[in-house]
């Protein structure tokens, strides 16, 4: 799910960071809908343009930071 949208991130991404690094972008399928200050902003049109579709609010950073996960153990 959201692979082409971070497809599209990744092929743009050059670009956004020299305009727009530390903002948040709003895509769907292959379009970039806008960058916005804010996650709460992006989201927000997202919902606002699409609805209930499935659509990629990105952070626009050089590196993505990496993710962690743990389980807790059941005692």
């Amino acid at each position: 799910m959201l692979e082409k949208e971070l497809e599209t991130y990744d092929r743009m991404r050059g670009g956004l960071l020299s305009k727009s690094e530390g903002h948040f972008a709003l895509f769907h399928g292959e379009s970039l809908l806008g960058v916005f200050e804010t996650r709460l902003d992006a989201i927000t049109q997202g919902y606002s343009i699409l609805g209930p579709q499935a659509f990629l609010v990105k952070r626009i950073v050089r590196e993505d930071p990496p993710m962690s996960f743990f389980a807790e153990k059941e005692v």
